[in-house]
Formats: structure tokens, sequence, C-alpha cells
């Protein structure tokens, strides 16, 4: 079993023979060719990928991988037990209640977990196109068929193997936060580090003050068990093996189902071990959630393949050909006495139709001229349009991303120029420490509060208007 999980900074591929990795190697990416889980540029992980397997003599072609929860919407409604027909409509009509984005750029996925005889748990998942396109893509450049692809920080919780828990994944430049409870992720919190963060003290802080905002959050919709200092915490990726910080909760040592190699740090790995245990209907068996988020046309994409009865075919018609084409040559041979007698007369022919085609290319060589230029000017306001399409998604991408999981947009408006943000907080400071990280990234020329009105003692509805510098 082949699993491939593409972070950041770094490249980490599994080979997996039972319980046991026979290979696991972590290879690291350059500097900025992916980016809060979007794959910039394919071309180059698409070769570290193809040098990982070649190195070690991998010849596995289909892949589990996993995708960025970066950007990315869960949630899980209780529902009535009903048609499967009726769940995708209302899972439709959640993500669209949810998110801020419009639906036709995300990939929906979603199962249904029995909670009752009456009641089932809905955990859904909307992805960006371009995130799973990204990963698709690059995976595809490198030889591989991708038949599984995971969210991440669901794949971690899959390995603390516990039903209620909390499990953390520490990356260079973000992190993932998930809540367990009864065995169902329940919330998950995808978040980046300021910019200038980069000691492990530092992150950890970080890490720490989102976790606490989290549980406060988590334990404030919840009117029955509650998550408490005791609730196992169970630390992966960088950090894993190592904390500097006090976390404030029960720090419990992550499980180890699947043996590495001696060396190996267990906890860097974590995405790739949840990905391998998901499929291993035994080992999964307390973990309810296992959603594949690869796109619909991809899971039932046919592999091609030729029969030896299409071979034999071939063959046989080959043959036939051989046969025919051997008469042919004989009898071109006794008239080629007579033919040699009608070349003078289709000499004049031939000439005249020469003429006829040089004057026809002369046609097309300048039909073919003014489409190029024609091309060219179209691909001006092209070029524009795709500029500017980076442009807001670099810009969108940011203000979900630095959004406190507390709070919420309902309104997201990007007239080219200026962003107009809507939505609700807990509090009004938060909304200014959210404008005020807004206007430190530097992409917008100005940050303006237009609006705080407090609705009840929980509700600040709040607006904010972003005006582009370039």
């Amino acid at each position: 079993m082949l699993t491939v999980n593409i972070d950041d900074d770094s490249l980490k591929i599994t080979l997996l023979r039972g319980n046991r990795a026979v290979i696991a190697v972590e290879e690291p990416l350059m500097k900025g060719v992916v980016q809060n889980g979007l794959i910039i540029d394919r071309k180059a992980v698409s070769q570290v990928i193809m040098r990982v397997l070649a190195e070690r003599n991998i010849r596995e072609k289909s892949v589990i991988a996993s995708v960025s929860a970066v950007h990315s919407i869960y949630r899980v409604i209780s529902v009535p037990r009903l048609d499967r027909k009726l769940l995708s409509e209302v899972a439709r009509r959640e993500m669209e209640r949810v998110s801020p984005v419009p639906l036709d750029t995300l990939y929906i996925s979603w199962q249904e977990v029995n909670i009752s005889g009456s009641e089932n748990a809905l955990c859904l998942v909307g992805l960006p196109h371009e995130n799973v396109d990204s990963v698709l893509e690059t995976l595809r450049m490198s030889g591989l068929n991708v038949r599984v692809m995971e969210l991440k920080p669901l794949a971690v919780a899959r390995v603390i193997e516990e039903k209620t828990a909390v499990a953390v994944n520490i990356r260079t430049d973000n992190f993932d936060l998930t809540v367990v409870d009864s065995a169902i992720p329940q919330l998950v919190r995808s978040l980046s580090f300021p910019d200038g963060v980069s000691t492990e003290q530092e992150r950890m802080v970080i890490v720490k003050e989102e976790l606490q905002r989290t549980i406060n959050f988590y334990n404030s919709s919840r009117t029955g068990s509650q998550l408490t200092e005791r609730t196992g915490c169970f630390i992966s990726g960088i950090s894993g093996d190592s904390l500097s910080v006090d976390m404030g909760m029960r720090i419990k040592p992550l499980p180890k189902p699947v043996l590495y190699p001696t060396g190996i740090e267990y906890a860097r790995f974590a995405v790739n071990t949840g990905m391998a245990l998901g499929q291993k209907g035994g080992a999964r068996r307390w973990m309810r959630v296992m959603i594949n988020v690869l796109p619909k046309q991809e899971k039932i994409l046919p592999v091609a393949g030729i029969s030896t009865g299409a071979v034999m075919a071939v063959l046989i018609s080959g043959a036939v050909m051989i046969a025919i084409l051997a008469a042919l040559s004989n009898y071109a041979a006794g008239e080629s006495s007579r033919l040699r007698g009608l070349v003078d007369e289709k000499t004049k022919q031939v000439m005249s139709l020469q003429k006829t085609m040089r004057e026809d290319r002369d046609k097309i060589i300048k039909q073919r001229d003014d489409f190029n230029a024609t091309l060219r000017q179209l691909k001006v306001p092209l070029n524009e349009s795709s500029l500017n399409r980076t442009r807001i998604n670099r810009d969108i991408g940011r203000v979900i991303a630095d959004l406190p999981g507390v709070m919420y947009l309902t309104l997201i408006n990007d007239n080219g120029s200026a962003i107009n943000l809507e939505g609700l907080s807990p509090d009004a400071e938060m909304v200014i420490d959210y404008a005020l990280k807004l206007r430190s990234t530097g992409l917008f020329k100005m940050v303006n509060i237009s609006s705080i009105k407090i609705e009840n003692y929980n509700d600040v509805r709040f607006g904010i208007v972003l005006i582009r510098g370039d």
C-alpha cells in the first residue's frame, strides 16, 4: 500500500506491507512550490516524487493521497434517517448555507453515520477545486493513479484510537486541530502561523492559544459532555516527539498501529499512517468516518486495457493486409509499362494543379497569419483575467485563513478594487484584532471597520472594507 502526503515544505511517502512500513521517506521541497496545501509548481513536485520512487525502487502505481484542510469546510449535522437521494440534497443545502464561496468552486463529499434508530450524523466536506486538482495533476505527472484521497486532519484523527480526544497536527507553516467525540470528528480547524514565526517555542504558544479557544467554543455549544483538561490530546507532525510548552491538556503519546523503520520520527508520518489505517477495516473499527474526497468523475474513471482476443484480431488483420499488399504489388508491376504512356499526358494536368495549390496555399497562409494576429489580441484580456483571478484567490484565501474559528463571515463581496466583509463575532475586540491581522498582511492599502453592532451578549455583527493596493 503506497501513501503520499505533500506538505508545504516536504513530501512524505510510505510503502506498507501488512502493519509494517517497509519504506518511509521524507523529502524536502523547495520553498514556495506548495503554499497552504495548494501545489504551485506541479512539475517540480512531481519530479521529486518520481526521483524518490526510482531511488527506492517503488513500482506501485496505485496510491492513497492526502489533501490539505486549509480553506476547507467541515461540518457535522444531525438528521433523521432519510433516503440517500434526500440526504444528498440536505448535504448540498447545508453546504450552501455555511459556505462563504460559491458551491461550484467546491468539491463536496459527505458520509452519514448512524447514531440511533431514528437519527444519523451527516459529515460534510467542502474542498476548493484548485487544492484537489493540484494534488491529482501532480500525482498523474508522477505516473501514479489516485484511488483514495483523504482530508489530512481526518486521517490523523484515525490514528489516536480514542473515541473522545483532540488531535493536533503541526507543520512548518500551518496546523490542524480536530475534536473527536463519540468516534466522530466533530470540529476541524486548519490555521496558518503568522509571518515571522519560525521556532518550535513560538509555534507551540500559538497552538496552545488556538487549542484553548477551540475547546471553549466547542464546549459553549454542547449541553452534554464537555472537553476538560483531562481529555486526551495527541500531538503529531514536526513537534510530535517532544513538547516545550504546557498545552493545558493531558498530552498522551501517539499510538503506533504501524511499525516504522528504526530512526524514523513516527509522529511526522501520522497522516500517512491514518490513510493506511483507513483501508484496513479492522484497524479503523473505532473510527466511524471515512470520507473519500476524490471527485466523482475520478472515482468512476475506467482503467483501459487490451484483451488477448483484441490482440489476436489485430494480428490476423495484419496478415490479411500483407496478402492484399502482395497481390497489389504484382498487379502494379504488370501495369507499369502502360502507365508510363500516361505520364506525359498527366504532366500538364499536374502543373495546372500545382498552380492552383500554390494559390490555395497562399490564401491559407494569409488566413493563418490573420488568425494568429487575432489570437494575440485575445490573449491580452485573457492574461489580465488570469492575473485578476490569481489575485482574488490570494486575497480571499488570506481573509478566510486569518479568520478566528469562533468568528463567521456571512458575506464576501469582491468588486475588484475592494472586498466587503460582513459577519458575526463573540465580541468587538476580536473584530479589531482580525482587522489588524488583515492589515499586517500588506495585501491591502486600507482596512476599515465599516460597522460594529452589538446584537446580544454573544453576538456582534460587523462589517469590514478591504481596499486593494495593487
